[in-house]
């Protein structure tokens, strides 16, 4: 799955790994992170030089969230989607294909 974002998407969600990398927050989860409204927490790789890297908090947008960001699922699958706990208002959901009416 690929994200293209506008500039005027991107310079926050920059700002938010740019923060939460550790240079204003520490050891900050999805756990306990607000995100605003349309967007949700999830963990993105970070570029590093050594592996293995460490990953980012970040906002992204609801439409990358659960069966929305998620491949077609094959014929004769549904996606369905299980949300993360969070105290935000937007919660990650992992979304997975099962066979219809299992």
């Amino acid at each position: 799955m690929s994200l293209t974002l506008s500039r005027s998407a991107l310079v926050p969600l920059l700002l938010t790994i740019w923060f939460s990398n550790g240079y204003r927050v520490k050891r900050e989860s999805c756990t306990d992170k607000f995100c605003p409204p349309g967007t949700f927490c999830d963990y993105i790789d970070a570029p590093c030089s050594k592996p293995p890297c460490r990953k980012l908090v970040a906002c992204l947008p609801n439409k990358l969230n659960g069966c929305d960001g998620h491949p077609k699922c094959p014929p004769g699958e549904v996606c369905i989607e299980h949300i993360i706990p969070c105290i935000s208002r937007s919660c990650k959901k992992e979304a997975k294909c099962v066979k219809e009416g299992s």
